[in-house]
C-alpha cells in the first residue's frame, strides 16, 4: 500500500503524542537480545550437556516477559532448577534473580560503552512535532528506563 492510499495525516489535530522507547525510538531490542545471549551462554558454558542459547530461545522464552519471568521460562525449557532468589541478588548469584541482574549489568555496560543511537526517522518526527507545538512523552514498560 503506498502512502497516497493511506490519506493525509495531520499532527495538528493532536495536542500530544506518546512514543515507546524500545523499538520505536531506539533499537534497544537488539542490545537486549545480545545481553540475554551473552548472559545465558556464559552461564550454560559452566554446565555440562547444554546446547547454547539461540535467538529462537529469545523469542520462545524471554521476549515480552518481565526479566525474572524470562529467566525462569528459559531455565524451565532446559530443565535447569535454580532458586528464585531475591531481586536484590548480585549479578554473581546463581539464582533466577542473579541471572536476570547479570543480564541487566551487561545491558547497562553496552549503554555506558557507547549508548544507542535513535532511529533517524524517529528523530525527524520528534523534531517536526516539537516545531508545531505537539507535546510529547516517551513511555516504556521496562524497569531499566523508569525515572525516580
Amino acid at each position: 500500500m503506498d502512502s497516497a492510499s493511506l490519506g493525509h495525516f495531520s499532527w495538528t489535530n493532536y495536542d500530544a503524542a506518546l512514543f515507546d522507547l524500545d523499538g520505536v525510538l531506539t533499537p534497544t531490542a537488539e542490545v537486549h537480545m545480545r545481553a540475554w545471549e551473552k548472559m545465558f551462554n556464559d552461564y550454560l558454558g559452566e554446565l555440562d550437556g547444554h546446547t547454547p542459547y539461540t535467538e529462537q530461545d529469545y523469542f520462545d522464552y524471554v521476549d515480552g516477559k518481565p526479566r525474572y519471568e524470562g529467566v525462569q521460562s528459559f531455565l524451565d525449557s532446559r530443565s535447569i532448577d535454580l532458586p528464585f532468589g531475591d531481586p536484590e541478588d548480585g549479578s554473581e548469584a546463581v539464582t533466577v534473580c542473579g541471572l536476570g541482574n547479570r543480564k541487566n549489568a551487561l545491558f547497562t555496560q553496552v549503554l555506558r560503552d557507547g549508548g544507542i543511537e535513535a532511529y533517524p526517522g524517529s528523530l525527524q518526527l520528534l523534531d517536526h512535532l516539537e516545531s508545531i507545538g505537539v507535546q510529547m512523552a516517551v513511555v516504556s514498560s521496562s524497569k531499566m528506563h523508569r525515572m525516580s
